[in-house]
């Protein structure tokens, strides 16, 4: 009895070492069929997974203490992205009024596209009234953040809440604005 408990033992081993192998080996090409279900629409998709795969990358380094190289990474990433589209898009909007030259949506490469026209603006560059008050108030803007600045200081005076500017005017104090902080990054 002592006999066939070993080989009983030796076949549950061996046999457990084939069948985990075997499941694992189901698993992957399980998992290589739904990828690729998933992905075989074309090529575009699987292009994106693969940009998907990288950024995700990148977030799992920061948050293993890789911050300042996956952000400066990310932002050469983005820069490259930025230069790709510009590159492409004079192409593209040629491509859509091909496919859709009354600007209508249409669908491609799993994609709902529609071309819309840029909207209108006035220049009004020619007009030297306009350059005028747009050089007046430039100037004044200056005069109320130099007389912000003296108050500040204690140099500008005043008088029931409003600044008293050189000439005698009193005005309400503009408040200061305070922009996000940022991450300037060069290429070496």
């Amino acid at each position: 009895m002592a006999a066939s408990k070993k080989t009983y033992q030796d076949i549950t081993e061996k046999d457990l070492a084939e069948y985990q192998e075997n499941k694992f080996q189901e698993y992957m090409e399980e998992e290589q069929e739904w990828d690729d279900f998933i992905y075989s629409t074309n090529e575009w998709d699987r292009t994106v997974q693969q940009q998907e795969n990288i950024v995700c990358e990148l977030l799992d380094k920061a948050e293993e203490g890789s911050e300042l190289e996956a952000y400066c990474t990310l932002k050469q990433i983005k820069k490259l992205l930025d230069e790709a589209i510009k590159q492409v898009e004079p192409e593209a909007l040629s491509k859509c009024e091909l496919e859709a030259p009354d600007n209508s949506a249409f669908k491609k490469a799993g994609f709902e596209i529609q071309k819309r026209n840029g909207g209108k603006i006035i220049d009004f560059s020619n007009v030297p009234e306009v350059a005028e008050k747009e050089s007046e108030l430039k100037k004044f803007k200056e005069i109320l953040k130099h007389a912000l600045t003296g108050v500040e200081k204690g140099a500008t005076m005043l008088s029931e809440g409003q600044m008293v500017l050189s000439d005698g005017e009193l005005v309400n104090l503009p408040q200061w604005k305070y922009k996000k902080d940022s991450i300037v990054v060069k290429k070496l």
